[in-house]
């Protein structure tokens, strides 16, 4: 029977390069929008290692991308076109499982959230797959534990749920190592770029949430280290050709770059060999903009 500590090294180093699956999720909580009601969907993914989603409902495409490139539908139904590998997503995304780009890699790690478990794992069987169940108890500020499923083959999370039975992630479907279309994780409808998502946080005295702030903040990071990447692009394409794994190729690059591993993240996913001129010159115009969003504000 695997510990706890094993159990989360898997979690956090995933056995797949592709995957494709279904998850349902519910959320039966009060919630600072939605009042108390309950919220339920499935969702069907396709996702390939280097940040490459494809994620859609019964009715229609919620968010696709690849690498730093993202797409996401927002509460207007249009989607919304950002440079960042970790951009909002929609309630029950399969990042409740997986975790988002920024977080990837350090689940339940922090000894002031979800990290202690409560007894020893449990074998189970989730999505047709061997797993193991094991329940972490609630730090000082949550009241009640959290119950994590782990797939015993991938890695991967394959269930959570919490809140008092309350909320639930789930994957029904789960197959790793699928072969999957490049151009799955392309979009060439109709979108709108993302400076006009920031304008909708605004409200009508020019006030905006400093959670918002400090979001914007990280990514303005994110874009300054792109942005330094482009200059030593020569240099970069050098390092990642001749890098053995994913571990060297973000340890050359944040060598390189004078970066962490955290920022030298995007810069991996970036197509570098094939990044259009008209890239460069979009990451430009949304530094500029979020710098002087950032002033606006008194941020910088």
């Amino acid at each position: 029977m695997p510990s706890w500590e094993q159990l989360r090294a898997r979690l956090n180093a995933p056995g797949y390069e592709t995957a494709a699956g279904v998850m349902r999720w519910v959320a039966d909580e009060d919630d600072e929008f939605y009042g108390h009601q309950p919220r339920r969907g499935t969702c069907r993914f396709s996702h390939a290692r280097g940040e490459r989603w494809r994620v859609e409902d019964d009715q229609r495409l919620l968010h696709i991308q690849n690498g730093s490139i993202a797409y996401v539908r927002d509460s207007d139904g249009v989607l919304v076109r950002s440079v960042d590998p970790s951009p909002d997503v929609p309630d029950g995304h399969p990042w409740s499982l997986f975790g988002n780009p920024l977080m990837r890699g350090d689940l339940f790690t922090t000894e002031t959230d979800f990290f202690y478990p409560t007894g020893p794992a449990k074998p189970v069987e989730v999505a047709g797959r061997r797993a193991w169940e094991i329940e972490l108890a609630p730090p000082a500020h949550k009241a009640h534990p959290l119950v994590i499923v782990i797939d015993d083959l991938t890695g991967t999370c394959l269930r959570q749920s919490g809140g008092g039975g309350v909320w639930l992630a789930e994957l029904t479907e789960f197959t790793p190592h699928v072969e999957l279309d490049p151009l799955s994780f392309e979009w060439a409808g109709p979108y709108r770029e993302r400076r006009e998502a920031w304008e909708s946080v605004v409200d009508p005295e020019g006030e905006i949430a400093s959670d918002y702030l400090e979001r914007v903040h990280q990514r303005l990071a994110v874009i300054e280290v792109l942005l330094h990447a482009s200059e030593r692009c020569r240099e970069l394409v050098a390092e990642l050709a001749t890098a053995r794994d994913t571990e060297a190729a973000l340890e050359a690059i944040a060598t390189l770059l004078e970066v962490s591993t955290e920022f030298a993240l995007p810069v991996l996913d970036m197509q570098w060999r094939r990044l259009p001129r008209s890239e460069y010159d979009k990451l430009r115009e949304e530094h500029a903009e979020l710098r002087a969003l950032l002033a606006r504000h008194g941020w910088v």
